[in-house]
C-alpha cells in the first residue's frame, strides 16, 4: 500500500481586526499560499497535482461557489486538477488532511494539496442567514465557542492557570524558534513563510505590499507574561453549566 508522505507546508499572515488584510478574499489569499508552497518545490510537478481539498467552516459568500476549484486556477494548478470544499467546522482543514492522505495510501491520487481558509470578517459566525432547527436547539445542540471551552475545561479538569500558562509557552516557543538561526529549517518552515509572505490588498485604485513579520503574530515583542487574576475575565459571560457527556452528540 502507497506512502502518504507531507512535503512541505505553508500559510499566511493572521489577520487582524480592523488590520492591513481587511478586504483581501479569501480565495485571493489561498492561492497565494498555494502558489508560494508549489514555486518553493519546483521538483514536485504541478501537472500531477490531481486534487485540492480545502476546509472551510462557512463556505459561502466569498468564500462559496466551490472555493477550492476557483483557488487551483488562481494559483495556476492545471484545468484538470480538481478541487473540492470540506466542512468540520474547526476540524475543516485537518479534515483536508485526512481525506487527501487516504486517497493517496488507497492508490486514488498521487500528488494532492490539503488546504484551508476562514474570512471571519466577510462571513460571520453562523453565516449570513443562519435557521435553527426547533428541534435540535431543544436538546442544546446548537452551542457557542465560549462555552464549548467551558465545558471542555470542566470535562478534562483543565484550570484557568494551566490555559494561561500553556498559552504563554506556546508563544514562547514561537518567539525563540523566530529568533534561532540555527534551527533546521523544517522546524520553521511556517515562520519563515509569514516573515517572507508579501500580499497585494485588492484597492481600485490603489495596491499596497504588506509584509507580516512573527512578532506580529504574538503576544509581544519581549514576551508574553501571565496575566494577573485581577485584570482576568471569564470565556463567556456566565459560566456554562452544560453537561460534559452531552458534548460529543453536541459537536459533530
Amino acid at each position: 500500500m502507497p506512502e502518504a508522505v507531507i512535503i512541505d507546508g505553508a500559510r499566511s499572515p493572521i489577520g487582524m481586526k480592523n488590520g492591513k488584510m481587511i478586504g483581501i478574499r479569501p480565495d485571493d489569499l489561498t492561492a497565494q499560499v498555494v502558489k508560494g508552497l508549489l514555486d518553493r518545490n519546483p521538483d514536485v510537478p504541478i501537472a500531477d497535482v490531481e486534487d485540492l481539498v480545502l476546509g472551510c467552516a462557512f463556505p459561502e459568500g466569498p468564500q462559496g461557489m466551490l472555493m477550492a476549484r476557483g483557488v487551483g486556477i488562481l494559483a495556476g494548478l492545471p484545468t484538470e486538477s480538481g478541487g473540492s470544499v470540506v466542512n468540520r467546522f474547526c476540524g475543516s482543514s485537518m479534515d483536508a488532511v485526512h481525506q487527501i492522505s487516504a486517497r493517496i495510501e488507497s492508490g486514488d491520487l498521487e500528488i494532492g494539496i490539503a488546504a484551508g481558509v476562514e474570512d471571519m470578517f466577510s462571513v460571520p459566525m453562523g453565516g449570513f442567514t443562519p435557521d435553527f432547527n426547533a428541534e435540535l436547539a431543544e436538546q442544546e445542540y446548537y452551542i457557542g465557542m465560549g462555552e464549548t471551552a467551558e465545558t471542555l475545561a470542566k470535562d478534562g479538569s483543565i484550570n484557568r492557570d494551566d490555559q494561561e500558562a500553556f498559552a504563554v509557552q506556546s508563544h514562547e516557543k514561537a518567539l525563540k524558534a523566530a529568533a534561532d538561526e540555527n534551527l533546521p529549517m523544517k522546524l520553521f518552515q511556517l515562520i519563515c513563510m509569514v516573515k517572507a509572505m508579501w500580499t497585494w490588498t485588492k484597492a481600485p485604485a490603489n495596491r499596497t505590499l504588506i509584509r507580516s513579520k512573527v512578532s506580529d503574530l504574538l503576544l509581544s515583542r519581549k514576551g508574553p507574561s501571565l496575566p494577573q487574576p485581577a485584570v482576568r475575565y471569564p470565556l463567556v459571560q456566565q459560566p456554562s453549566s452544560l453537561p460534559a457527556k452531552n458534548m460529543r452528540r453536541k459537536i459533530i
